[in-house]
Formats: C-alpha cells, sequence, structure tokens
C-alpha cells in the first residue's frame, strides 16, 4: 500500500495541507497515522476518479487534524 505525507499530497492535489486535513476530516480522502498522519494512495486514486480532475485548488478552509 502506498503512502503520501500531507505535504506530498497537497503538491499532488495542487492546494495546501490545510486543505488535505479538510478532506481527511470530510472523508473525501482516508488516511492513517503512522508517526505522521498519511493518505492512502488508493484513496488519492478513487479522488481523482470521482471529481474528474488532477488537481483541487479552490478550497478555503481552517486547518485540521488528521
Amino acid at each position: 500500500m502506498k503512502l503520501y505525507t500531507i505535504e506530498e499530497t497537497a503538491k499532488m492535489l495542487n492546494t495546501t495541507k490545510a486543505d488535505v486535513y479538510r478532506l481527511i476530516r470530510n472523508k473525501e480522502l482516508s488516511a492513517i497515522k503512522f508517526g505522521e498522519c498519511k493518505v492512502k494512495g488508493e484513496s488519492l486514486d478513487s479522488f481523482f476518479a470521482a471529481n474528474n480532475s488532477t488537481t483541487i485548488n479552490c478550497f478555503s478552509v481552517i486547518g485540521g487534524e488528521c
């Protein structure tokens, strides 16, 4: 299973770390706590497929936690 850091995920989605935390909090991405929060690769694949996009850059949120 491929895991990505929050920072790596934010770069892939062309968004901020706060937005990635929001996606996790809203259960749009799944993540696990493995030392630090990691996003599951298959979760990113599903997210891209569901949103017909490889970039997301229009979220405005205030941070969150895994």
